[in-house]
């Protein structure tokens, strides 16, 4: 059985009908608020640093959400960046007095600069 181009393409055309109407029917993205939810992870994953805390911005309760980083520690952070005007590499958090190699390896795959 051979199909022609306009049988071919008007199957096609009611099978995306079908769907579309599926999904509508089924409830998919009804408000703009699940719209908007639903766009989010796509965008977030087109940004290399999503979800990471940004040692150059973050606050001090941001920065203790890390592993291995209390208040004082925070309050170091923010002070070596301020005296500094930011951090250039993620590295350069080594430099903060109490930051060491092993609190490094726990949290550079959290921070961005």
């Amino acid at each position: 059985m051979h199909l022609t181009k306009a049988e071919l393409a008007a199957i096609l055309l009611s099978a995306v009908f079908i769907c579309a109407a599926a999904f509508f029917m089924l409830g998919g993205a009804s408000t703009e608020k699940e719209q908007l939810i639903s766009v989010l992870p796509a965008a977030q994953s087109e940004r290399p640093d999503a979800g990471l805390v940004n040692i150059n911005t973050a606050g001090k309760d941001e920065l203790c959400s890390l592993p291995g980083i209390g208040q004082a520690l925070a309050e170091r952070i923010i002070a070596l960046r301020e005296e500094r005007g930011g951090f250039d590499s993620i590295e350069e958090i080594l430099e903060v007095s109490g930051i060491g190699e092993e609190t490094f390896k726990q949290i550079k795959a959290l921070i961005s600069t």
